[in-house]
């Protein structure tokens, strides 16, 4: 597995229920440290800054939730073209 898929796949752990928590989005910022070689490429290139930017200051709010949620549910859309947004 390449490190897109390995990223994609961690994503659609974290998207199973329909719903993004910050504890997920944590999870997530968790996995591109462990694993920072899936940062180097798509989709991870696009998310890990986010995630880093959106938790400068320890916490995350509405509107950081809002854009990351929409950008994996893009990322989701493009990688499994049957799934609802």
């Amino acid at each position: 597995m390449d490190n897109t898929q390995k990223t994609i796949v961690f994503l659609r752990t974290l998207t199973l229920d329909g719903l993004l928590t910050s504890e997920e989005i944590w999870a997530l910022g968790k996995f591109f440290n462990d694993n920072p070689e899936c940062s180097q490429v798509w989709p991870g290139d696009v998310l890990a800054p986010m995630i880093s930017s959106a938790f400068d200051d320890e916490s995350i709010n509405e509107e950081e939730m809002t854009l990351l949620a929409e950008t994996i549910s893009s990322i989701e859309s493009l990688t499994c073209p049957g799934r609802p947004p």
